[in-house]
């Protein structure tokens, strides 16, 4: 969602100069996640060793040795490269340690990261990690990347950070539009894209009226084709933005429906698309 061209320390700034609540996670907590991703894979790795010394002595896989060999290079590269990035990809960004420290990978644009991202992000690490230069990359780099994020064009989201500095903000069903808002299917929307199209809603008025029509139009196409569900001709791209929030909030049991009743929403007559 929405094509970035710089990055600030707060978030992440578009072409259009909308600055988007996106935080990236410290070297320290990625450090951490990696480290008890670590020490799964090393338990794995024993478990490899194990295994394979078991045939060998039982001659399952021969007796040169060779093909011992070969399954301790293929056991490797799979638990090294090929879990850390099916679990990325699988996941929604999270490794184990990730999860724990309340973390995950996303693309540039705040969306959810697939296998062509999370492989290259694997393979890279075994230069940033297991010769750890990509730490020093990350500390000079505002959001904390390292080769492999360069490479695959990510970053590692803090959520737990996001969520501590977000402002409370009710997106009501638009008058009329409750049964419309009720139909809606939000599953597929990731926190991170929801942030996204939470804060260009919260700061759409600080726009230009150019601005605002292009950004809300673009999100709204995306959005569209992400939850499977066209907007309405008589509905405004911005006004079925609030819709889809409203949706979200309602599903996620962020927003009551006492909220809802008293028209606690982000739409009222001041906020009417220019």
């Amino acid at each position: 969602m929405l094509g970035v061209s710089r990055h600030a320390a707060e978030g992440i700034i578009t072409p259009e100069a909308v600055v988007l609540e996106l935080s990236a996670a410290g070297v320290g907590t990625r450090v951490l996640a990696k480290l008890i991703d670590l020490v799964i894979q090393a338990g794995l790795v024993i478990g490899l060793v194990w295994v394979l010394g078991l045939f060998s002595r039982v001659g399952a896989i021969g007796q040169s040795g060779v093909f011992m060999e070969i399954g301790l290079v293929v056991g490797l590269f799979t638990i090294v490269c090929v879990l850390p990035a099916v679990s990325e990809t699988l996941w929604d960004g999270r490794t184990p340690g990730k999860a724990v420290l309340g973390i995950r990978v996303v693309t540039l644009d705040g969306s959810p990261i697939s296998a062509r991202h999370a492989m290259p992000r694997a393979i890279v690490a075994l230069i940033d990690v297991y010769i750890p230069l990509g730490l020093f990359l990350a500390l000079f780099d505002p959001l904390s990347r390292r080769f492999g994020d360069l490479v695959a064009g990510t970053f590692v989201l803090s959520e737990r950070a996001a969520a501590a500095r977000s402002v409370p903000f009710v997106f009501a069903p638009p008058f009329g539009l409750e049964e419309y808002v009720a139909t809606l299917d939000v599953g597929a929307m990731t926190e991170a894209q929801y942030v996204l199209m939470r804060t260009l809603l919260i700061r759409v008025t600080d726009l230009s009226p150019e601005a605002r029509h292009h950004l809300t139009s673009k999100m709204s196409a995306e959005v569209e084709q992400l939850i499977g569900r066209p907007r309405p001709p008589w509905l405004s791209p911005e006004f079925y933005l609030v819709c889809v929030a409203s949706a979200r909030q309602l599903r996620s049991g962020t927003a009551s429906d006492a909220a809802a009743r008293q028209g606690q929403w982000a739409w009222s007559a001041a906020r009417s698309v220019a």
